[in-house]
């Protein structure tokens, strides 16, 4: 009957255009096409070592030390670490600060302008936050030991850093005080810092050459490790010595050690090459010195 010759024939069309879309299914993997983006995953899994953005432009390659300390801090074990930086940053900010342990109460007659000043309270009109540590360590509020300093030479960091233990064996406030136009008419305390409680803390800073540029973190810790320098090249995102460099097109990488820009091949066979003779610099990656036609980026750790 015609209505069977026709589903017959709508059977057979149907079968047909299965096996001609299961073919062309099979075109579509090309295996060099495959190869190229199992590289370009490879590639993204290698950046995700590092949190650091990398900025990589025609004289620079480095990651903003401030980051850095961004993996410090979230390891903060109490919020007295907080306390710690609001002290400090009050101590840089205001004219004329004092130290004093941390239940005095500070009157108008202690800060009263004359020859010398109350006994129990410190001075600290400081231009530096290690110029603070040290005075608050003269007047027996808290003991520090410098254990990292690195300059930008030795590493990828924008900026110098440094890492400092504090032990604060007397809990401290910090007061501003505002004496007016003449000191002899007319003088107040504007500000009190929280009390900075006893313990261990760890203070991160910024270094521009040998002097402190800017406090980045102050963490508190309930314990410190036995090591502490180890412990923080642990930290993921902290360290900043390696960098990792790999192209997306082509699957070569790179490692360059200890802030040097000589580019060596990273468990490939290609060329080494200098950061110097990089070319086409667009959005913190170069062209690729081996293919030519990928784009090279970089990931620092």
């Amino acid at each position: 009957m015609r209505w069977e010759k026709n589903f017959w024939r709508a059977i057979a069309s149907l079968v047909i255009l299965c096996i001609v879309g299961h073919v062309g299914v099979m075109r579509v993997g090309n295996p060099a096409s495959d190869e190229i983006q199992h590289r370009e995953i490879r590639a993204g899994e290698r950046s995700v070592m590092s949190a650091l953005e990398v900025s990589a432009s025609r004289y620079s390659l480095t990651v903003d030390a401030t980051q850095t300390f961004e993996s410090l801090s979230d390891v903060a074990e109490n919020e007295s670490g907080d306390r710690l930086r609001d002290a400090l940053a009050m101590a840089l900010t205001a004219k004329v600060t004092y130290a004093t342990v941390a239940d005095r109460v500070v009157t108008s007659e202690d800060i009263r302008p004359g020859p010398g000043d109350s006994p129990d309270l410190t001075c600290m009109s400081c231009p530096a936050p290690w110029s603070i540590v040290k005075t608050l360590e003269s007047a027996g509020f808290l003991t520090a030991q410098n254990v990292l300093v690195e300059l930008t030479g030795d590493t990828y960091l924008s900026e110098g850093r440094s890492v400092t233990i504090i032990n604060v064996v007397k809990p401290f406030t910090v007061v501003t005080v505002d004496y007016g136009f003449s000191s002899s008419e007319r003088w107040t305390a504007t500000d009190q810092s929280d009390a900075v409680p006893a313990g261990w803390y760890l203070l991160g800073e910024v270094r521009e050459h040998f002097d402190t540029k800017a406090i980045a973190c102050a963490v508190g810790m309930n314990e410190l490790p036995d090591d502490v320098v180890a412990w923080l090249f642990e930290l993921e995102g902290f360290g900043a010595s390696t960098c990792l460099a790999g192209c997306s097109s082509c699957g070569s990488q790179w490692r360059a050690e200890s802030g040097d820009w000589t580019f060596h091949p990273d468990g490939c066979d290609v060329g080494s090459w200098v950061y110097d003779d990089a070319d086409d610099f667009h959005a913190d990656t170069i062209a690729c010195p081996e293919c030519e036609t990928g784009r090279v980026g970089f990931t620092v750790h």
